[in-house]
């Protein structure tokens, strides 16, 4: 948000030089042709109220200005100032007409003014409240900067550049008003005294000037006394240092003494007292190590004894656990070949009924299959039937089997689904009436329900769930190219799709 702001002021300040620069850049030839007036000319484009308005507005402005100058302290720039505006009281009404007929509108530059001076006084008020909270050196004779009349309170760059804005509006002014001078150089003699209009224009610019300049001034008088004050604060705080080296050396010099003497002392104490302890260590170290000798000596020949005897009842409990292990393992041995035996045989049965019926149905007539092995009791569909049925194609009749359907399983009147069609599917083989559309004796329109009652069927039980939304994809592929009438890309698409339905074991 700052920098924002800062870049706003900024651009601002650009587009109102960029705007002044076409005035002074204005060519001679322009300029004579501004028409010149009388006085009475002058005054009759306005109303007396409106040259009095005009005239106050522009002195109030000039007042602020000349507030903002004494603020600095500067009483020989100040006095400048208000020579300028001396001057300006001796301009008659005419003049101001010529001046006002310019149409140099003085909003910015008031509104410019108005700004800085709220700036200065919020940093007075500021000043003001910061006197009591001024940090005060700990040391006698720290010397400090020698400010001027100007104080210590330096200008920041926003109001630096407000500062600015107010040079930068009366530019704007003084450009505006110069084509009255000019027009005087021209046509000189003609009309009343315009060159006054000319020192309106250049009292204005000098007042704007003096602001600027007197902030500056400022600024750079602090710069020098601050300046001035760090090299004699450094050379305070050299001194200082000096001094409290010397003090330190002396007062380490006596430490180091009184610590030599504490220490010698202390050796001698230790030492002494060192001797006397070894002596005693030395003595109860004997006694201990003959105490303990013994001591070992008798635990040792107690430990031998009792480790014999666990020796012994480990051994023979081993031994006990060994065989129980064995018996037991040789009993499980015969319970588990005995039990696996049993279930060999029970598979080997199993598995030959299966071989026998699907023996039986290869060899059953088509139309007449039907299996209702116990190994199934439960499965979709169970018991399972395999009735013919036969679909109608273009040239004639195709013969197709439909899918084992249980006797509670919805069926669908004319889209039944048929192993066949499954069959294709899932291998990928082209037959003519599966990617023919029933408008041309095929069963394309029965691929795609098949396809997609089965993606609805998997979504609805949440089987492969992964495969399953694949499958939609691709089926949704398929039925674009259906709609757009490319038959067999539809049914190798479809194909594609219900290939992605089948689990992968």
């Amino acid at each position: 948000m700052f920098h924002t702001r800062w870049v706003q002021r900024i651009l601002s300040l650009l587009i109102l030089v960029v705007a002044t620069a076409p005035v002074f850049a204005a060519s001679h030839a322009e300029r004579e042709r501004l028409a010149p007036m009388t006085d009475a000319e002058a005054l009759a484009r306005f109303q007396p109220s409106e040259i009095r308005a005009y005239r106050e507005q522009l002195n109030g402005i000039l007042a602020k200005e000349r507030e903002l100058v004494a603020v600095t302290g500067q009483e020989r720039l100040t006095r400048l100032v208000d020579q300028k505006i001396d001057q300006l009281q001796k301009i008659g009404d005419a003049d101001f007409a010529r001046f006002m007929s310019l149409n140099v509108d003085l909003g910015p530059l008031d509104q410019s003014v108005t700004e800085l001076q709220q700036r200065v006084e919020a940093k007075r008020s500021e000043r003001i409240a910061s006197q009591g909270l001024r940090i005060q050196p700990n040391t006698s004779g720290f010397p400090d900067a020698s400010y001027s009349f100007c104080g210590s309170g330096r200008n920041d760059a926003g109001f630096m550049l407000a500062a600015q804005e107010v040079l930068i509006a009366a530019k704007g002014v003084w450009a505006a008003a110069s084509r009255g001078c000019d027009e005087v150089v021209v046509l000189a003699g003609f009309g009343g005294n315009v060159s006054l209009v000319c020192i309106a224009a250049d009292i204005v610019l000098a007042v704007a000037e003096g602001v600027l300049n007197g902030y500056e001034f400022c600024d750079n008088d602090i710069d020098s006394a601050e300046i001035q004050g760090s090299y004699l604060r450094l050379a305070h705080i050299h001194g200082d240092l000096s001094d409290a080296q010397t003090t330190i050396v002396d007062n380490q010099n006596s430490n180091k003494s009184d610590v030599t003497n504490a220490v010698d002392a202390a050796k001698t104490e230790i030492t002494n007292a060192l001797d006397s302890a070894k002596t005693a260590i030395i003595n109860n170290d004997n006694t201990n190590k003959n105490t303990i000798v013994n001591n070992d000596n008798s635990n040792r020949n107690h430990i031998e004894n009792n480790d014999n005897t666990n020796r012994d009842t480990i051994v023979n409990n081993d031994n006990a656990n060994r065989n129980t292990i064995m018996a037991n393992d040789n009993a499980n041995r015969d319970t588990i070949m005995a039990n696996d035996n049993h279930n060999r045989d029970l598979m080997i049965a199993e598995m030959r009924m299966i071989g026998c019926d699907m023996i039986r149905l290869i060899n059953t007539p088509e139309g007449a299959r039907s299996s209702a092995l116990q190994s199934c009791v439960g499965q979709p569909g169970y018991p399972y039937s395999f009735p013919q049925k036969k679909l109608q194609g273009g040239g004639g009749s195709v013969s197709a089997f439909a899918l084992p359907v249980g006797p509670d399983a919805p069926m669908v009147v004319g889209r039944e689904r048929s192993v066949t069609m499954e069959t294709y599917l899932a291998e990928g083989r082209m037959l003519p009436s599966y990617y023919l559309p029933a408008a041309r004796g095929g069963l394309l329109e029965q691929v795609k329900d098949l396809v997609w009652s089965t993606i609805a069927s998997q979504s609805e039980l949440t089987i492969a769930p992964d495969a399953t939304a694949s499958a939609r994809l691709e089926a949704e592929k398929a039925d674009a190219l259906l709609n757009a009438e490319r038959f067999v890309d539809a049914y190798r698409q479809y194909s594609v799709a219900y290939r992605h339905l089948i689990p992968k074991f």
